[in-house]
């Protein structure tokens, strides 16, 4: 940009303008997710909850067919 040094040059610093942008952008982003994330926390702790509740009331039928459906969704999933 500055191949011309005896150019009076009124342009700002665009390194400037582009590191401010992407600071803006990506708190957006985090604002954003942090939403999702929380919603994702709240219903994990909602089924262990269901779970609990099952696992204390005796529900064996319940119960084992949730693990078998986690069990399947771990062979699937590379965790």
């Amino acid at each position: 940009m500055n191949d011309f040094p005896n150019q009076n040059n009124n342009m700002p610093n665009m390194k400037m303008i582009k590191g401010l942008l992407a600071v803006i952008f990506g708190i957006i982003c985090i604002m954003l997710a942090y939403k999702v994330v929380v919603s994702i926390l709240f219903f994990i702790l909602g089924f262990g909850l269901v779970y609990y509740g099952l696992t204390m009331l005796g529900m064996q039928q319940a119960t084992n067919f949730i693990e078998d459906t986690l069990r399947k969704l771990r062979k699937l999933l590379p965790f």
